[in-house]
């Protein structure tokens, strides 16, 4: 690669857009040709992580770089932010500054977010972006005398809106009104004010909407949500809060015929000591097996399913699981933030020999059982990829699982990627995930 003769411009561009970022900075700096080939690479998306502001000001950020060489501004897409720098008890207003002037020579920015509650610096000109589709923005802080600027934004494909106050809530359904023939997703996150009403309002000015995502919004709980779904029947992708203590949901009429994608958030707001467990399974289950009872029901690809902390899988939603997606399309399940119980073996065997589709599973691996564990997963012949969550496993372990799963080819952890070779289960070398480490991510978002 460190020839001087320049390779085809067009393979060169499809080799990199396979390689790690560290890799294609290394390949940027083996020559100016290099350089030329991988900087739509190196700069499609501007990111600036918690990571990163912690080493601020002595680490230059990217915006800052860009700048510096206005002429990288043509490539940059993406924009994501997932926190301000402070100096003193303020945002620093050198990275502001610097940050709004590589936005405004951004022109072909197609996504911006900002988990920091400082959006209200970059509407200005995010306005004058004709080519941006997707916008995640903080608006807690939000003042209400500027709420019409938001109106002004071009029409956006994909909105998330984090933390929103009153009035911001009660211009969503203007907003929507105006977004209502481009808009495919809409995102609402921990936001207090938002009620059933306010949603009515905005989705009926939505029916084209494939994804919506409604979490940690203390007035929209799943039974609010789902009650509303009729106004979007082209749905595929939706996310709810759900708590098991809602009283008459179960009358509430469903329409979810393209659903494909469904995860819950399971939130209780009172449960005995030693209970928690239980109730989050109830509540999911309940929720899911109403799903599954509907006339039309969808045909469900993934699931994904965040506890409260301290819970773990209980029998009663695996059992609920097994009776109703065995014999349907679901290939990929999460069991986020939650632990696996022993005593749930026996169900977890049942739901992994029953699940024709199962191709992935995301889960806590129960390290007082592996061999319980791995056993119950030896019964499913459909599964390839275990996903462990914020665990360190033993390099022991892995194996053990690879070799005693036979349908089992790769194992992703915390530092990488292991995969059973074939011929030889036991020889396996990690593999480096590359991500864009730091940034703020929906957990229910893919």
């Amino acid at each position: 690669m460190g020839s001087t003769v320049p390779w085809n411009a067009d393979v060169l561009d499809i080799i990199i857009s396979h390689l790690p970022s560290r890799d294609i900075a290394s390949l940027a700096l083996t020559n100016s040709y290099m350089m030329a080939c991988a900087s739509p690479h190196l700069y499609s998306t501007l990111a600036f992580t918690f990571s990163m502001a912690r080493e601020y000001p002595a680490l230059k950020t990217p915006f800052s770089t860009v700048c510096a060489h206005p002429e990288l501004a043509v490539h940059v897409r993406h924009v994501d932010i997932s926190t301000i720098p402070f100096a003193g008890a303020r945002f620093s207003a050198v990275f502001l500054r610097e940050a709004d002037e590589a936005l405004a020579i951004c022109d072909n920015l197609v996504s911006f977010r900002c988990s920091a509650n400082a959006v209200i610096a970059f509407i200005p000109v995010l306005r004058d972006k004709r080519w941006l589709r997707s916008m995640r923005v903080n608006v807690d802080t939000y003042p209400h005398i500027r709420c019409a600027e938001l109106l002004d934004l071009p029409l956006l494909s994909d909105l998330a809106l984090d933390w929103m106050p009153v009035h911001v809530s009660h211009m969503l359904p203007v907003w929507t009104i105006i977004l209502g023939e481009t808009l495919t997703s809409l995102t609402i996150f921990m936001s207090a004010s938002m009620n059933e009403d306010l949603l009515k309002s905005a989705l009926q000015q939505l029916p084209g909407l494939l994804e919506l995502h409604v979490v940690g919004c203390p007035q929209l709980y799943h039974d609010a949500v789902l009650g509303l779904t009729h106004l979007t029947p082209r749905l595929k992708r939706l996310s709810v809060s759900a708590k098991f203590d809602l009283a008459g949901g179960a009358d509430t009429p469903l329409s979810l015929p393209n659903l494909q994608h469904l995860s819950i958030d399971v939130r209780l707001t009172s449960a005995p000591i030693g209970m928690s467990s239980e109730l989050s399974a109830m509540a999911v289950a309940t929720l899911v097996g109403r799903i599954a009872d509907l006339p039309q029901p969808p045909h469900l690809k993934s699931l994904r399913i965040r506890a409260p902390s301290h819970s773990s899988i209980h029998f009663i939603l695996l059992n609920q699981l097994a009776s109703s997606f065995s014999s349907v399309s679901l290939e990929d399940v999460s069991f986020l933030d939650c632990s696996f119980d022993p005593k749930s073996l026996s169900a977890f065997a049942k739901y992994c020999a029953t699940s024709v589709s199962l191709e992935a599973l995301e889960i806590a691996l129960p390290m007082r059982d592996l061999v319980g564990f791995a056993r119950a997963l030896s019964s499913s012949r459909s599964l390839r990829v275990l996903r462990i969550q914020h665990q360190m496993v033993a390099p022991d372990a892995i194996r053990y699982l690879l070799k005693s799963v036979p349908a089992l080819q790769e194992i992703w952890t915390k530092n990488g990627i292991w995969t059973a070779r074939s011929g030889d289960r036991v020889a396996f070398e990690p593999t480096v995930i590359d991500s864009h480490d730091g940034l703020d991510k929906y957990w229910f978002a893919r």
